[in-house]
């Protein structure tokens, strides 16, 4: 604080705010022991422990009674537990003491996701139409896990998203969004008839306004590293026209790379951690095509 030099008392005054200290939410990352936590339900209680396998025992770490209406879910790094409500989300985090970090409000909620880097939370609600002869209503957000804010929203038909995937409620692909590879939550896509929508999470809007067509696409990932998308289109034509696995690079939608498949009942695609290799589990017809065989394709993506 300045002072005068003739009088020596202040020249003015000043407040000063200090800032509420945040929850260290990497705490579990300091564990003397390098131990894992792990949450179990029984009955109405729900339970962290530490997993020391040196001991072959568990150690309780929070038990809470009544913490959620559904279920609970980790984050994908572990810095958060999601609690599921009737009203809506809750993430909770910090020392041993697991306190409330964030409520995300919506009403009938049955499903949650976290991106891979935990700056968003997705949340789904399904609801059944007073018209047995419509389809489920679906009610799904994209929420900002830091500030509570709700980045994205969709109300609509069931229908818009039922293709590909592992159904879940009601019918829907579940998790409806694929989220790009990395964990800065640049890109998230969701696979459509015919196409791949492609978004990213400045503008929460389609890349270029509209979506990567692809004729009869059944499936997609992402590199776990790079923008870079592998799509798989099946036969067609009774085999005239073979299946194949393309290579896309995201924002720029333009195929780098295709390989063609003959005689295939169906394709997974694994990707390797660093992104640097591509697998294919391949299931294929025998000459016959009265049985089914499988074999395994590995491919460099980055020379």
């Amino acid at each position: 604080m300045p002072t005068d030099p003739e009088t020596k008392k202040t020249q003015g005054y000043c407040f000063i705010e200090f800032n509420t200290p945040q929850e260290n939410l990497l705490k579990l990352l300091t564990d003397d022991k390098a131990r894992d936590q792990f949450v179990i339900r029984a009955g109405t209680f729900t339970e962290v422990y530490w997993n020391d396998a040196r001991r072959a025992m568990p150690e309780l770490v929070y038990q809470k009674q009544y913490w959620t209406d559904s279920y609970i879910q980790w984050s994908p790094l572990g810095t958060h537990l999601a609690t599921v409500h009737r009203q809506g989300a809750q993430v909770w985090g910090g020392d041993d003491k697991f306190v409330r970090l964030m409520r995300f409000a919506h009403p009938q909620l049955k499903l949650i996701d976290f991106s891979p880097g935990e700056k968003y939370l997705i949340t789904y609600s399904s609801h059944e139409p007073s018209n047995p002869r419509d389809t489920h209503r679906v009610v799904l957000n994209i929420f900002d896990v830091r500030t509570g804010k709700v980045m994205w929203e969709f109300k609509g038909s069931a229908d818009d998203f039922t293709t590909g995937g592992n159904m879940g409620v009601s019918g829907v692909s579940w998790p409806i969004f694929r989220w790009g590879g990395g964990r800065d939550d640049k890109y998230f896509a969701r696979l459509g008839k015919n196409v791949i929508s492609v978004y990213d999470t400045e503008t929460f809007a389609l890349i270029d306004k509209k979506s990567l067509k692809v004729e009869n696409v059944v499936d997609f990932s992402w590199s776990p590293t790079d923008p870079i998308i592998s799509l798989f289109v099946p036969e067609l034509g009774g085999g005239n026209q073979p299946a194949r696995v393309s290579l896309v690079p995201i924002p720029g939608k333009e195929e780098i790379r295709q390989k063609n498949l003959f005689s295939v009942s169906d394709c997974k695609m694994y990707w390797q951690n660093n992104g640097e290799y591509l697998a294919l589990q391949v299931d294929r017809y025998t000459k016959t095509k009265k049985s089914i065989y499988t074999g395994f394709e590995l491919f460099r993506i980055k020379e």
